[in-house]
């Protein structure tokens, strides 16, 4: 399925979900409704990695060292 499943680290950052399957969406909701410290892990750890990889600064100088301006 598409969507950012790249960008997501089982159990680190997020939780993967099967696609069209709503017992492991309802299994993973309750799970992180259940798990508040873990959300908040992943919540911190999802901004470092957003932080690390697009960063407006990091993106437009890979864009001029690709374009070799």
């Amino acid at each position: 399925m598409r969507g950012c499943k790249e960008t997501v680290k089982e159990g680190k950052n997020g939780l993967l979900v099967k696609p069209k399957d709503v017992s492991d969406l309802a299994e993973k909701m309750e799970y992180m409704i259940n798990n508040k410290e873990k959300l908040e892990e992943m919540a911190k750890c999802s901004h470092e990695y957003a932080k690390e990889r697009f960063d407006i600064n990091i993106i437009n100088d890979r864009m001029l060292e690709i374009m070799q301006i």
